[in-house]
């Protein structure tokens, strides 16, 4: 296994694994600038994993792997004043090809689409410029074949952006509470058919909004005594029991673990 890293202002890494496990050989790639978040995919269908920087105050940027784990072709998106802080990828249109899904700070959200040539030259803008948006991710809650958005919003309310042919994401659910929230991931976490939002939040406690048959959410509090300053959330199943379990990572802090339990 390999591991690859984003930095900020300083070269972004990837460190190849040996038989011995001891990393010695490692390269850099993209540009070194304020980068906020790295993902993974095959952006060109070429059969090898590309890395996608979101980078804050300058253009984000895919790395193209070769094929022999080089990274020197770079296709950008988005522009130098744009404060990208996530991007998700998902073939959101349904022709094939990874589009982007960005979550940005003082502007307002976006969608890249891929023309197949790995142009992302058409945008589609979502949600409210004023919001400072930290995450996004993706599922369909209406189960109606269009998937939906959700972001996470510091110091404003959280949105589910639910999507139709269209592409305009117009239609919003507002959740009740605002909190200052720097990760969501969307799951379904009890296997009862719906899917559940899980929020990372700055400060304050975390919580799990579990869906509920009717589209409406049931918020649950994870650790009341813990107002931890959680920067990102992942969703797996730990112990290999069929339900997914959280993982939090907090600054300053112990990171943790919640073990989703079998009612």
């Amino acid at each position: 296994m390999n591991i690859a890293v984003a930095n900020d202002k300083i070269p972004n890494k990837i460190y190849f694994g040996s038989i011995n496990q001891n990393f010695e050989k490692e390269i850099s790639f993209g540009s070194i600038s304020p980068s906020r978040n790295l993902e993974i995919a095959d952006m060109d269908h070429d059969g090898d994993f590309d890395l996608i920087l979101s980078n804050r105050k300058a253009e984000n940027e895919i790395c193209l792997n070769d094929g022999q784990g080089n990274f020197k072709k770079i296709i950008t998106f988005g522009m130098h004043s744009d404060q990208t802080i996530q991007t998700k990828i998902v073939d959101i249109n349904k022709d094939g090809f990874l589009d982007l899904i960005t979550a940005e700070r003082q502007s307002k959200n976006k969608i890249y689409l891929n023309d197949g040539k790995q142009n992302f030259s058409k945008v589609i803008e979502f949600g409210n410029e004023e919001d400072e948006s930290r995450s996004v991710d993706f599922g369909d809650f209406y189960k109606d074949g269009f998937l939906d958005i959700v972001v996470g919003n510091l110091d404003s309310k959280n949105n589910i952006y639910f999507g139709e042919k269209s592409l305009n994401f117009k239609r919003v659910f507002n959740f009740k509470t605002e909190y200052s929230t720097s990760s969501v991931k969307v799951a379904d976490l009890n296997n009862d058919g719906y899917l559940d939002i899980v929020e990372g939040n700055s400060e304050q406690r975390n919580y799990v909004h579990s869906g509920q048959k009717n589209g409406t959410f049931i918020e649950i509090g994870l650790r009341e005594d813990l107002k931890d300053d959680t920067y990102n959330i992942e969703i797996g199943d730990l112990n290999n029991d069929g339900l997914l379990d959280i993982v939090e990572s907090n600054s300053g802090s112990w990171n943790l673990y919640y073990k989703t339990l079998k009612k």
